[in-house]
């Protein structure tokens, strides 16, 4: 291998160039040249920045810093800078952005969902500087500490000395209005890093509970202020670009990189021609070849300043939606289904690495607080448990998660379960862990130990694990150990979400196995009859304290949610739920990477048509049974409130007030009651929504299926054609082997899809096309319907779901009718034109 390596100017990047290609020269060389001097213009100085904010978007894109960033001359050597006569302008913004490199580092490293295709964390030896994690970025902080930074600001003191020297340019280039950067373009520029800054500092500390909320808003505050800068850079660029020599500027290509390919639209920006030179002011491409090691040619692409502008904006937006995760963060009380999905949302705006770093280190991080798996600051049981519990009544109940040493956490596929270093014989050194209860926060009651959830440093009594008498519930261990199986499993999906999409689909396809014996383990649970039993307890002890001031309907009718299909089987119906959203993840992601050929699409819209409606009947189940519930509950009279009433109308009969106070006591109920939705009626509503969601998506497949038969029957020619070395059966194996790792939902075969799709007598091509065309119909009418619904009603990714979901019925509709009027047409697939899932047809003519 080293005789190939010596000599070979694909491998040996120390030898002597070509003819005709210049030597590399060192940095002292180069600055000896003055291609980077410390005196620069206003209008020069922002083309230096402006080609450096380029070099750090492609950066982010996964290029490596000697590629890139560290291209810049002024990035190596920043004491040179005191030396100008031009104020701290220059020497504040690369040292800025230094700390920006260190910033996003640590953010990717402790988000841990990168891959080696999303981002280079070696830094070749370069100095990146302090990262802007602020001081409680690690470890607990304290009330004390919230406005520390602030008033460091007005002091200038214990600063972050990237951010005292933006402040101190921020200050510099006030006092000299007028007289220094006229047009505010340098302005614009350190105003810009500091709102940056900022905004890293913030979201670091948003991985604290205690202050998410708070640091959640710092940080939109910064990134609008941030917007509002970058909007003034695009108005103030240099117009040094303009005059970059056309033999320098006309690609992007180099031979000292990877081609970056995270974001298609991004990267397609970036391959326009170059409006900065990567070899003129300050910029020398081949400075850091040495540091590169022994490799093949490889090909960066550069992004164009225009393009970095673009590339910014788009992650400030993204950093945006990473902030709306701070509710469930601060409540202590966020469940798995809404957890992800927010991150399914999320990863339709296609994020990059940097924001999904930042998102992971929001919704994982916190765990190192608690020692151990966690989501949200909790254990991953924790999400669970408040995903599956749907009884209302009272707060989510406590129980104690078995010890490590007392389970086996691991699931049997990938990942490792941990617990290896624990010592059995030292018990008072191990923690125990609670979850569930009311908040995450300090809590009064009986139960305020444990209420926080997470590992507990105090020893509870056992006799507190249910809210109830000292007897524990029938069942109480089976749930335990149930739980605690699926800690792993919760965390490992969580960060499948967070992965790009190429990678999520893989790790959805292993955790397929995985959550099929999570399901196993939920049925275990259900069969010890625990959700019945509690809830029969619950009832009975309301029922012996109940009062005047304690009325509360749901849990005095606890017992006629007992008897529902939901508690006979609450655990298995979760599990079971949250295994088929994620099989239909991943055959929706498939649809976002267009790995499926047109001739493929038939049977994975088949597919998909019956996991859906497996997931409609176990939504169904748990709205039949809390419709039970509400029914109860609204008809409820206690023996108490039947008398009072007798003793009011005879009150009323005597002439006396008392009838009347308690009529007007009655009206007042009424009408609170009515005013505000319990939690009761806000499960069912939201039970509801999502069924009709999955109704317009199943009538949505119905139609795909019928039309692409209809091509496929029709022997239509589409792009691109359909092979002759792979057969029907081969790809059915391809994309649903997997699936046969589930018992529930049953896993189907070739056999019943080639029985489905067998025409039945009478049925022709037109009449699939006509078929096709009355489902797209009614697609649009219900995305009609809801969308009319009150902005309350649907959440904001609902929303964009059905609008993007009606305008492909739309278009598909047309193209039916056009398939069946015109047999010579071909057909062609446009993806994610308006829906991720769902591509438009589109009929042209041949040739």
């Amino acid at each position: 291998m080293n005789a190939l390596q010596i000599l070979d100017p694909k491998m040996d990047v120390g030898m002597a160039p070509p003819n005709g290609e210049p030597h590399m020269k060192s940095l002292v060389v180069l600055i000896n040249e003055n291609r980077a001097p410390v005196e620069l213009t206003d209008d020069d100085q922002i083309y230096v920045f402006d080609a450096l904010l380029a070099c750090e978007a492609t950066w982010h894109c996964g290029q490596a810093l000697a590629t890139t960033v560290y291209t810049c001359l002024y990035m190596h050597d920043l004491d040179r800078l005191e030396k100008t006569g031009r104020g701290p302008v220059m020497r504040a913004y690369f040292h800025a952005t230094q700390s920006s490199v260190a910033t996003v580092r640590h953010a990717v490293s402790t988000g841990d969902v990168w891959e080696e295709e999303d981002f280079v964390l070696h830094v070749a030896g370069f100095d990146v500087g302090e990262a802007a994690i602020g001081e409680d970025g690690d470890a607990d902080a304290d009330e004390g500490n919230k406005n520390k930074d602030k008033q460091a600001k007005n002091k200038n003191e214990n600063v972050n000395p990237a951010l005292a020297g933006l402040l101190a340019a921020e200050a510099w280039l006030l006092d000299n209005a007028g007289v220094e950067d006229r047009h505010g373009g340098l302005l614009a520029r350190i105003r810009f890093r500091i709102a940056l800054h900022e905004t890293f500092v913030a979201l670091f500390r948003m991985a604290n509970p205690a202050m998410a909320l708070e640091r959640a808003s710092d940080a939109k505050k910064a990134l609008a202020e941030a917007k509002r800068n970058l909007a003034k850079m695009k108005k103030t660029k240099s117009t040094r670009g303009a005059r970059v020599p056309p033999s320098e500027s006309a690609t992007t290509e180099t031979q000292t990189g990877t081609k970056n390919t995270t974001d298609t639209k991004t990267t397609e920006t970036a391959k326009t021609q170059l409006d900065w030179d990567p070899n003129g002011l300050g910029f020398d491409r081949k400075i850091n070849l040495s540091l590169m090691g022994p490799s093949p040619p490889r090909v960066v692409s550069l992004f164009a300043i225009d393009a970095s502008f673009v590339y910014f904006e788009k992650l400030l937006d993204e950093l945006t939606r990473v902030c709306d995760v701070a509710p469930m963060l601060a409540s202590g009380r966020g469940t798995l289904h809404e957890l992800l999905a927010f991150l399914s949302w999320t990863s339709d705006f296609a994020p990059s690495i940097v924001s999904r770093s930042f998102l992971a280190n929001a919704v994982l991080r916190p765990k190192q607080r608690n020692g151990g798996n966690g989501i949200l600051g909790k254990p991953g049981a924790d999400a669970a448990l408040r995903s599956a519990w749907l009884f209302t009544g009272e707060p989510v109940f406590v129980i104690e998660l078995p010890r490590e040493s007392d389970v086996d956490v691991d699931l049997g596929g990938t990942g490792d379960g941990g617990g290896d270093d624990f010592d059995g014989d030292d018990e008072s050194s191990v923690d125990r862990v609670f979850i569930g209860g009311q908040t995450c926060g300090p809590a009064g009651g009986a139960l305020a130990h444990a209420d926080r959830g997470g590992v507990q440093k105090t020893t509870p009594d056992l006799s507190l694990k249910m809210p109830l008498d000292s007897k524990p519930v029938d069942g109480n261990e089976e749930v335990s150990f149930f739980l605690s199986k699926t800690s792993l499993a919760v965390e490992l999906l969580v960060r499948a979400y967070l992965s790009n999409v190429s990678r999520s689909r893989r790790k959805l396809r292993r955790l397929v196995g995985e959550w099929s014996l999570v399901v196993d383990h939920a049925n275990i649970a259900d069969v010890a009859g625990f959700a019945p039993n509690y809830l029969n307890a619950v009832q009975h002890e309301a029922s012996k304290r109940i009062d005047a001031k304690n009325k509360n309907k749901e849990v005095l009718t606890a017992g006629a949610l007992a008897k529902t299909p939901w508690a006979r089987r609450v655990f298995q119906t979760w599990a079971s739920g949250v295994l088929v959203r994620a099989m239909l993840a991943h055959l929706t992601l498939g649809f976002t990477l267009e790995l499926y050929l047109p001739h493929e699409l038939c049977m994975v819209y088949w597919y998909q048509e019956y996991l859906m409606e497996d997931l409609q009947r176990k939504l169904r189940v748990a709205e039949v049974s809390l419709e039970t519930h509400a029914e109860a509950a609204s008809n409820y009279t206690d023996e108490k409130s039947a008398t009072g009433g007798s003793n009011s109308k005879s009150a009323k009969k005597k002439g006396g007030k008392k009838g009347n106070s308690d009529k007007k006591d009655k009206k007042d109920d009424d009408d609170s009651d009515d005013s505000v939705l319990s939690p009761l009626h806000v499960h069912l509503l939201n039970l509801k929504m999502e069924g009709h969601v999955l109704e317009v998506h199943k009538t949505m497949c119905k139609g795909m299926i019928r039309f692409t038969g209809g091509l496929d029957f029709g022997k239509r020619t589409w792009r691109p054609s359909r092979d002759d070395h792979t057969d029907s059966e081969q790809n059915f194996w391809q994309r649903f082997g997997v699936f046969h790792a589930v018992k529930d939902p049953h896993p189907l075969s070739h056999d019943d899809f080639a029985k489905y799709i067998t025409l039945g007598d009478g049925v022709t091509v037109d009449r699939l096309f006509a078929l096709a065309g009355e489902c797209f119909a009614s697609v649009r009418t219900l995305c009609a319907r809801l969308l009319e619904l009150p902005p309350e009603a649907l959440s904001q990714a609902q929303r964009e779901d059905l609008v993007g979901v009606d305008k492909t019925a739309a278009a598909n509709a047309a193209a039916a009718k056009l398939a069946a009027a015109a047999p010579t047409m071909r057909a062609e697939f446009a993806h994610k034109a308006y829906h991720p899932t769902f591509p438009t047809v589109k009929m042209k003519r041949e040739g």
